[in-house]
């Protein structure tokens, strides 16, 4: 049985256009999966704790998103300090891929440190606070809600 002439070469066509629209969709799921709802050694905190932290000037907050995002909003008086994210979007990410300058991080281990970035599929805090604690950071928080969630409740940015 012969294919005719004007669909030979559509049957290589579709095939290879399926595959790349599961890959891309694959791809699109991988950047929106929630991250944990638990850090285990650290604390994942809400909102309006993250709130009375800020208010009772009990934390040092840190902001990992990029330079751009921190340049156009962040929590009053948080620091910037990019997380550069190259691991996979895991509980068990391999750090090794990644760039964080924990150096910046106090000098007291037993400071209590919030990290933040957009939200609950913002990966970078979570890797973030995890290196804090594998580095012996006591008092580990993770804002999992992230600036999305502050700006939501319209608490104080600059």
């Amino acid at each position: 049985m012969s294919i005719p002439k004007f669909l030979s070469g559509s049957i290589l066509f579709f095939p290879a256009l399926f595959l790349l629209s599961t890959l891309s969709v694959g791809a699109e799921e991988k950047e929106q999966t929630a991250t944990p709802t638990f850090i285990r050694g650290g604390k994942v905190i809400s909102t309006d704790t993250a709130k009375s932290f800020f208010s009772n000037k009990e934390a040092e907050f840190y902001d990992v998103r990029s330079m751009d995002d921190f340049g156009e909003a962040h929590i009053r008086g948080a620091r910037a300090l990019p997380y550069q994210e190259n691991s996979e979007c895991d509980p068990d990410f391999n750090s090794s891929a990644d760039q964080f300058d924990l150096a910046q991080l106090p000098p007291n281990k037993g400071q209590t440190v919030i990290f933040y970035c957009n939200g609950p599929t913002g990966w970078k805090s979570y890797k973030a606070a995890v290196l804090a604690i594998r580095t012996g950071y006591r008092d580990v928080m993770w804002l999992r809600e992230g600036f999305s969630g502050w700006q939501s409740a319209r608490f104080p940015v600059e």
